[in-house]
């Protein structure tokens, strides 16, 4: 089953998720200079496991990872207004505007 991953209006924050039958520890971060929000995966017990993952719309942020301890499957930023014609998330569009949301589909329902 898809998981939507919810933002809240904080530019840093972790948030405990299962996915793919695992709980991991999502933790985001909004980076002012950069311009963009990243990510880093760590397990329940807070042992990092990947970070400074960029992230950005329409691409498999994990897809890169797949031999780490990671969710197997499509972990995307995906534009639900269909309108979004960059790349680029601004800091407001995942919680305020909506316009986009992040979502993670396990391997199994890919296939």
């Amino acid at each position: 089953m898809a998981v939507q991953i919810y933002f809240p209006d904080y530019a840093a924050f972790s948030e405990e998720v299962a996915l793919d039958g695992n709980v991991f520890v999502l933790g985001l971060r909004w980076n002012t200079r950069e311009k963009c929000w990243s990510m880093s995966i760590s397990n329940r017990e807070g042992n990092l496991i990947v970070s400074g993952i960029k992230l950005v719309v329409n691409f498999n942020v994990v897809a890169q990872y797949q031999s780490r301890s990671i969710p197997q499957g499509l972990m995307a930023i995906v534009d639900t207004a269909m309108e979004t014609m960059t790349d680029r998330i601004a800091r407001r569009d995942m919680y305020e505007n909506r316009k986009l949301a992040f979502i993670f589909t396990p391997q199994s329902e890919l296939s």
